[in-house]
Parts: structure tokens; sequence; C-alpha cells
């Protein structure tokens, strides 16, 4: 029957959003996982709002709340994080140019958080065949695997007919919380952000419209970084295999393949190798599994890793490029017909 697979973030206990006929891999996979690159790609602030921050003179404050100092306005600004919502703060920030220029970098980050939920997170998939002793380190160490085992062993014993399905996906399913969805206020403001905006005056909508606004800039440096292995996968070299080199990054929105594909073929793990799909690669012991990840551009790295460079770290797009070929090609029957053709100026669609 082969079996099922689901992608689970380890650290938040989350099971992610899987598109496709079935969750069979081979019935998933060669579609495009809008949930997986878009919970892992972090936006920039929108045009509007560096407009305003360029356009808006600085104004000095004698008295008032304004008039204390930065140190403490920032203290405050982290005390409205804590208490309230983005939305909320956004509304805070955009009362003056002083709040919003000291709200920065906490909105940078708030908003990453909410359209790219999953960054620097562990993140697996997971078939459902997969043992608990077989799990690698990197997705549970000992501890963890012997903890979840009880656990599940208990879940077992409290079944009335003594059968379970807490031994599937490894038992993780006891692990996780619940299930996540698409952020779908990346191109319209979410409802939570709507019941403020439409009390405001013109032109504070303008501006907090900008202030939660994301951009994903089309740009040709952007890249899957495995934050743990300190090796990217570029979004050109994907767009090159599929013989569209300007499709617009990081989405690439004409292309057959995409990050989410250079992701899914490295985090898959299980005890066994049924994937529903022709190949003869390994994938489901892949070496990422576990690993943490997000998706920029090679000069921005996300708001939790300011000080991180790519000094030192590994394009490994080539051995990306390599394994996407031999599997597309390998299932080529199925899809109906080539996927990439190869002649003189290389793959194409």
């Amino acid at each position: 029957m082969g079996q099922y697979w689901e992608i689970f973030n380890i650290s938040r206990r989350q099971v992610g959003e899987i598109e496709g006929r079935g969750l069979k891999f081979g019935e998933f996979f060669f579609v495009k996982q809008d949930f997986l690159v878009r919970s892992l790609t972090i936006p920039f602030e929108s045009p509007e709002l560096l407009a305003y921050y360029d356009l808006v003179p600085k104004r000095r404050y004698e008295n008032g709340l304004l008039s204390l100092p930065d140190e403490l306005l920032l203290e405050i600004i982290a005390y409205a994080r804590r208490i309230a919502t983005l939305w909320d703060v956004a509304c805070f920030a955009i009362t003056c140019r002083k709040m919003l220029i000291l709200s920065r970098d906490s909105l940078n980050y708030d908003r990453a958080v909410e359209a790219a939920p999953w960054y620097s997170c562990r993140i697996a998939c997971i078939g459902d065949y997969a043992t608990v002793d077989d799990l690698p380190d990197q997705i549970m160490n000992a501890a963890q695997r012997a903890q979840l085992k009880k656990s599940n062993e208990r879940e077992s014993n409290e079944e009335s007919d003594g059968e379970s399905d807490g031994e599937s996906y490894a038992g993780l399913y006891s692990y996780m919380i619940g299930r996540t969805v698409l952020f779908h206020g990346a191109f319209a403001l979410p409802k939570e952000a709507q019941r403020h905006f439409y009390r405001m005056a013109k032109g504070d909508q303008a501006l907090y419209r900008a202030a939660l606004s994301l951009s994903y800039p089309n740009r040709d440096d952007w890249a899957l970084f495995n934050v743990t292995k300190e090796v990217y996968v570029r979004a050109s070299a994907l767009a090159e295999l599929a013989g569209k080199p300007s499709d617009p990054q990081p989405f690439l929105p004409s292309c057959r393949v995409d990050l989410g594909h250079a992701l899914l073929i490295r985090i898959a793990w299980s005890s066994d190798g049924s994937l529903s799909m022709r190949t003869d690669i390994d994938i489901h012991r892949g070496p990422w599994a576990g690993d943490r990840f997000f998706i920029s551009t090679m000069d921005k790295p996300p708001p939790c890793y300011k000080a991180l460079t790519m000094k030192g770290w590994r394009d490994v797009s080539e051995e990306i490029v390599r394994d996407l070929k031999e599997i597309y090609n390998g299932d080529a029957e199925a899809l109906g017909g080539p996927v990439f053709e190869q002649d003189e100026d290389g793959w194409e669609y």
C-alpha cells in the first residue's frame, strides 16, 4: 500500500499543511508546497514604509512621553509586545515617527514570526513507517526518544481495544500540539488587523497598512539556508534548471520546481523506503531531517540571526539540482512525459 507522510515542526510541535492528491510522497512531491516555502520565507519591509522613513523629518520633543530617553521608550515597546498582538503594537507604533523608528526592529521581528512562523525551526517530513528508535538525534535525542516511546506505550495501553496508532510516524503525533495552515495575511490585511484599520483616519490607514505589509522583492540572490549544516540552495539554480532563469524569486511561480522541492528531498525520514515514486536516491534517509531553516536573500539574515554571516557556508545547489534531475526523469512516464529536456542550452522545462 505504501506509507503516508507528514511534515512536522519539531520546535513548535506542529503538523504542516500538505498540498497534493494524497499523503504518499509521490502524490504530493510533484506539487508545489506553498505552506512549506512561505512559512520559511523572511519578508522585507514594504517600499511604502521605507519611503515614509526617508520622507518624514526628525523632531525633537521637549516634554511629554516622547521626551523620555529612547531606552525607556524601548522598554515600553517591549512591554506592549508582551501583552498585545502585532496588530495592536503596530497601532501604537504609527502614532508618531519617533515611535515608528524605535519600533522598527520589533515590527520586523514580529512580522517575520507571523508571516514565516517556521523559520529557524527544526523540520522533518516523517513517513508513517518510521520508528522511534530510528529517529536521528537532530529530531530527538536518546532521552527524548525514550520519553516519547514511554508515552506511546502508555497511550497504547489506555486504548480500550488494545490497538493504537501511536507508533505511526514514530509516535510524533502524540508529541504534536496541532496542525497549522498558511498565513493568509501576506498580501492583504488579516482579519485581526482589519478591526483596527477600519476605525482609523485615512492617513493612518495608509501608514498602518504599510507597517504591516510584507514585501518579497524580485532579487537574484534568494536562497534556502540550512542553519544547522551551514549550507544553502540558490533559487536561481532551480530557475535555471527549469529553463526560466528570470522567474521571480523566491517563489518561482512559473517553474516546476522550487525551494520546497529542494527541502523535501533532504528532510524526509522513515525506517522504510517506500515513496510511491521511481528513484534510486535514499530520500527516506534525509540528512537534513530535523535541521533548522529559513529562506531569505544572501545579505539579509532573519531577525533572530542579526550577527549571522554567510562566511564559510557551502553552496549545495548543484547537488540538489542533480538529484532533482534524477527524480523527475525517473518519474517522467507517470508525469506524462519528461519535465526537463537537455539540449545545448541546458535543462529546460
